[in-house]
């Protein structure tokens, strides 16, 4: 679990940089990573949320590969 917590880690620093320099798609990644890992660990969080969360504030390139990925993703999870 100590390599879960420090990719956890360096996910969330990753995350605080795009929002920062608001750059969503990379964002939108990291979030993605870190439900990942959450959801690879067993347990429900608030990444899962947080990842729709961000999906859904794309309005533009709805076909993108990363979009349509985490849609299909959040779907298996029962959350899109």
């Amino acid at each position: 679990e100590g390599a879960a917590d420090a990719a956890r880690a360096r996910f969330g620093e990753a995350f605080a940089l795009a929002e920062r320099q608001q750059a969503p798609g990379w964002a939108l990644r990291c979030a993605e990573s870190l439900a990942r890992l959450e959801r690879e660990q067993g347990r429900g969080g608030p990444w899962q949320a947080r990842l729709g969360e961000l999906a859904s504030t794309f309005t533009e390139g709805r076909g993108a590969t990363d979009l349509r990925r985490i849609e299909a993703l959040l779907a298996s999870w029962g959350l899109g």
